[in-house]
């Protein structure tokens, strides 16, 4: 079985109002590798001896937020040793992340942080923040900074200053495999309306975000010997040619990719490993 590029780019990734968001979690498990099923419980032994847990989501699906703290709670009732990792946070706020936490910072102040960096509602992600606080989980920021994302989007890594270039990874250049990737690019920067763009600036940004992702996921893992980072992102980030791609090139870390079933284009009857190795459906 296997996933077309078509298929793939007519998901909600894109067109976040064709799905209706659900409040409650999923709990069924389709194992991509076998096409098997199997339940969150039962899939947490196979999630002890990996690296890096990536879990893809649509921002404002409700649902999918519901699933990913149902696999941090299973994680932690395992007794599993792990950090998250998000995407919607720069690595730059880590300390503001740090001080919420810990209960220095109260949480309409930390709100505003979050609501300043990331457009989707803080309703979405305050009960996985709230989790981590309560079951003192560390979370990481792994994304760039608002006005060094922009600026490549709009400008080029040839524009970045050497300030802010020192706070990206090296090699950043329009570098995708397969043209399959490209047409996905394609449409994502016309489904934000944003033809006019440069499709190479948009490239760059979209590499960009993933590999910052990565390297900062590598970066945790090193100076955390022995934990496992969840990672929670965008599907387009989260599926094996996002951010797992820069993982496997630059490193040996171990990972498996979560994704949730959508209607169309990620779904049991045509996903293939080379996407995803686990869907959450319901």
């Amino acid at each position: 079985m296997s996933i077309s590029i078509k298929a793939f780019l007519q998901t909600t990734l894109f067109f976040p109002l064709i799905f209706a968001a659900q409040t409650e979690a999923a709990e069924k498990v389709f194992r991509v590798g076998d096409n098997t099923v199997t339940s969150l419980e039962q899939l947490v032994p196979e999630l002890k001896g990996v690296d890096a847990i990536l879990v893809g989501e649509l921002h404002d699906n409700k649902k999918h937020h519901a699933a990913q703290l149902a696999i941090i709670k299973a994680l932690n009732k395992a007794g599993i040793n792990f950090a998250i990792g998000i995407e919607m946070l720069p690595a730059s706020a880590q300390t503001q992340i740090d001080a919420f936490l810990s209960g220095a910072m109260k949480p309409d102040v930390f709100q505003k942080i979050f609501e300043d960096y990331w457009k989707h509602e803080w309703s979405l992600y305050k009960d996985i923040f709230f989790f981590a606080k309560s079951a003192k989980l560390p979370v990481i920021g792994l994304n760039v900074s608002k006005s060094v994302s922009r600026k490549v989007g709009y400008q080029g890594v040839a524009a970045l200053t050497p300030e802010e270039t020192a706070t990206v990874p090296p090699d950043i250049f329009c570098e995708v495999d397969g043209s399959g990737y490209m047409d996905f690019l394609r449409t994502s920067l016309m489904s934000h309306g944003q033809e006019e763009r440069s499709f190479i600036y948009f490239c760059e940004a979209m590499v960009l975000w993933d590999k910052a992702m990565a390297w900062h996921t590598m970066d945790a893992l090193k100076q955390n010997p022995g934990k496992q980072m969840v990672v929670f992102a965008g599907v387009g980030h989260a599926w094996k040619r996002g951010i797992p791609l820069q993982l496997r090139k630059n490193s040996d870390f171990v990972y498996r990719v979560i994704l949730p079933e959508l209607s169309r284009g990620i779904h049991r009857k045509t996903i293939s490993p080379e996407i995803a190795d686990y869907l959450i459906f319901e």
